[in-house]
């Protein structure tokens, strides 16, 4: 189920959105276009700065691999090297013998390296690989460092300054990945806090053409009534949430230009998203989808 709808998602495109005369509906008593709050939130992140323009910092080819991915269609496992300060990433590349001039970006959320790694994350990497993507597993921040409790670590980040939002730690790594492999197309899926990053990068790079966020993240008014607030220090959008946009903008903004993008919940989540609580709730969903030409689902 995994697999398949990341697969599919990837081939479904819908009706051109017309950015300039599109108006966003979901904040709170205003509007505006996409392309003025998808500004307003990069210049929230990057603290007045559009979106990063740089590459990575360094390519290490012909590394050991961290998973059992496929071997049927694999050149080599590359790894980059992104600084952001004293903040390093260091993602891994499958680089496939014969590409479809496509890449797909994974994104694990707060694990370690080698935890990102469950059977069914390792199928699907090497489904995406046999199909000639170029595959690409991004960590959160200080994942690589060793760090056990990153939601601890995530939860004691400053709020944001002029100079510094720390939001840019999580999707910049994303941004300049897409950089560096300038010409491939990218599509991205991302789980637990890569789905929240997949939800965040997705609305303010356009070059990502598919995306499918799972248990990343809900919209803030749906969680306002819970006893026990289990959200990480990102998830409050810094910085963004409530006077640029929120959760449902995000959504929506991930589909203009006839991109899409799937939201996946589970039924019964044990920790922070549980599909249940919509019941009761205004279904969102069916607002987005509408709203967008069914360019987005959940």
């Amino acid at each position: 189920m995994f697999l398949a709808v990341f697969l599919t998602a990837i081939y479904l495109h819908g009706d051109i959105f017309d950015q300039g005369d599109q108006e966003l509906k979901f904040r709170a008593g205003k509007t505006a276009t996409v392309e003025s709050v998808r500004d307003e939130i990069i210049g929230a992140v990057w603290s007045g700065a559009g979106l990063p323009t740089a590459g990575v910092d360094n390519v290490e080819t012909g590394v050991e691999s961290p998973a059992s991915i496929s071997q049927s269609n694999l050149l080599r496992v590359d790894r980059l090297t992104i600084s952001r300060g004293e903040v390093v990433s260091r993602p891994h590349v499958w680089v496939p013998i014969e590409g479809n001039g496509k890449i797909a970006i994974y994104h694990a959320g707060h694990s370690t390296v080698e935890a990102s790694w469950r059977p069914g994350r390792v199928a699907m990497a090497s489904a995406l690989l046999d199909a000639g993507y170029t595959v690409v597993a991004i960590y959160m921040p200080f994942a690589e460092a060793g760090v056990i409790d990153l939601t601890q670590l995530h939860n004691e980040l400053p709020e944001p300054t002029e100079e510094f939002n720390a939001l840019s730690l999580f999707v910049e790594p994303v941004v300049r990945v897409i950089n560096h492999f300038d010409g491939l197309v990218p599509v991205m899926v991302g789980v637990s806090g890569g789905g929240w990053t997949t939800a965040l990068v997705s609305a303010i790079d356009t070059r990502i053409r598919a995306s499918v966020q799972i248990a990343g993240s809900m919209p803030s008014y749906m969680r306002a009534d819970e006893e026990k607030p289990s959200r990480d220090w990102e998830q409050y959008l810094p910085g963004i949430s409530p006077d640029i946009a929120d959760y449902l903008d995000l959504y929506a903004m991930a589909t203009d230009d006839g991109r899409k993008q799937i939201q996946i919940l589970n039924d019964e989540d044990t920790c922070c998203f549980k599909a249940s609580r919509y019941y009761s709730h205004l279904p969102y969903g069916g607002a987005i989808s509408e709203a967008t030409d069914g360019r987005w689902s959940w």
